[in-house]
């Protein structure tokens, strides 16, 4: 479990890639729905959650995960777009996939 800030957010070309896919989520209130997203998708894909400003303990219930590959950063309320931006700066994967905190990806997502 990582947290970073934004500020900690680095250029793609300053990382390497040590996963095939990676995982966006944005955030906001919603830690029991995304708590369900988490537990459903693969282990072997990064999770990056970006945390945009939620008041509702987020960071508190992903702390309890027992989850490889998940990265947590926390922003101001910017909007979605603006964490799936953030997200995408952090992410390692050689591609990216998106999905929202509500959903249920079903498998073999997403590998399909």
């Amino acid at each position: 479990f990582l947290t970073h800030s934004p500020s900690t957010i680095c250029a793609p070309e300053a990382r390497k890639s040590t996963m095939d896919v990676s995982v966006v989520i944005p955030t906001y209130n919603r830690r029991f729905s995304l708590v369900r997203c988490l537990r459903t998708l693969p282990l072997d894909v990064e999770v990056v959650v970006v945390d945009d400003g939620s008041s509702d303990g987020t960071g508190n219930a992903l702390s309890g995960l027992s989850r490889p590959n998940l990265t947590y950063v926390r922003q101001p309320n910017r909007g979605p777009s603006a964490a799936r931006n953030a997200g995408v700066r952090l992410a390692s994967g050689r591609y990216v996939a998106f999905t929202d905190d509500d959903c249920v990806p079903l498998p073999p997502w997403p590998w399909s």
